[in-house]
């Protein structure tokens, strides 16, 4: 065997060498392929269950804002509305209880004043004696 042959042996059997190298890698990067596949797979299986959850929490929370909301409207439309019946409440005892005893009050003051007058007057005639009068002098006496 000459020179030539003896390289192109050397060539065959690196070529060789190199076939079953890549057929290794391949075979290895195939294997790692299929196992990335099953821990996704099994990933996705695990959280399946945990998805779901949150999206029913998301749906019941979604739920309960709703209601609190509408709870809240009410609660805004009762004190409205209470409101509103405290100021009518107001009105009408202002018009129909405060200013009518208000006005008796002052008819009843406009009589007493009156009637104190005529008292008065009344008093004046009798007392017709000086000493009398200096009775009154002494009763405004302080001292």
């Amino acid at each position: 065997m000459d020179d030539h042959g003896a390289w192109l042996v050397v060539i065959a059997i690196a070529l060789v060498a190199m076939a079953l190298v890549q057929i290794v890698v391949l075979a290895v990067v195939a294997m790692a392929v299929r196992r990335g596949v099953e821990i996704l797979e099994q990933t996705q299986r695990d959280l399946r269950p945990l998805i779901e959850k949150a999206h029913r929490v998301t749906d019941d929370a979604s739920r309960i804002t709703s209601l609190t909301l509408r709870q809240v409207e009410r609660v805004d439309e009762l004190v409205t509305l209470i409101g509103e019946r405290i100021e009518t409440t107001a009105d009408v005892i202002q018009t129909r209880i405060v200013e009518p005893i208000q006005q008796g009050t002052a008819v009843l003051m406009a009589a007493r004043t009156v009637l104190s007058f005529v008292g008065r007057w009344f008093d004046r005639g009798r007392r017709s004696s000086p000493r009398d009068a200096t009775d009154d002098d002494e009763g405004l006496f302080i001292g």
